[in-house]
């Protein structure tokens, strides 16, 4: 039993623990990040309620109709 549990043995089961709470960190982080245009404008009118883009005002085209 002696083998089983060496210094090397811990390490290694260490590392490898604490290397998935870390990418399973940045997977939960990805997921709650919202990705919808809707979930975004939402988030960012209640972080900034003031609207300092130009979303509203139409783009440019191109055609010269």
């Amino acid at each position: 039993m002696d083998f089983i549990l060496n210094a090397a043995t811990i390490d290694t089961l260490w590392t490898f623990c604490v290397g998935t709470l870390v990418l399973s960190g940045g997977a939960i982080t990805l997921w709650a990040l919202p990705w919808s245009d809707h979930e975004i404008r939402a988030t960012d009118k209640a972080l900034n309620p003031i609207d300092l883009t130009q979303e509203c005002i139409a783009s440019p085209t191109l055609s010269r109709a």
